[in-house]
């Protein structure tokens, strides 16, 4: 799966971090409440930001890509079947 979404982000000048903390994707609004793994990829030039999150009782994978700004839901699931 690989599905366009709108991320809401926050930048922490305390902390220095950058995380998602809404998503809005198949016409719903997520609040993240808890940020798993975060990690980077990069395929050829481009670098991806990897978020594993919850978000009200979905786990999410997003994927931030750093040449094009934008986002996708590359894995969700409600704890009972994938989406």
């Amino acid at each position: 799966m690989e599905e366009k979404a709108s991320v809401i982000t926050v930048y922490d000048a305390i902390n220095g971090k950058t995380f998602p903390w809404r998503i809005k994707w198949r016409g719903r609004i997520y609040t993240i409440t808890q940020i798993g793994n975060h990690h980077t990829l990069a395929h050829g030039n481009t670098l991806h930001h990897i978020f594993s999150v919850v978000a009200d009782s979905m786990y999410l994978r997003l994927n931030l890509n750093t040449n094009t700004l934008s986002w996708k839901v590359e894995e969700a699931s409600d704890g009972e079947s994938p989406a």
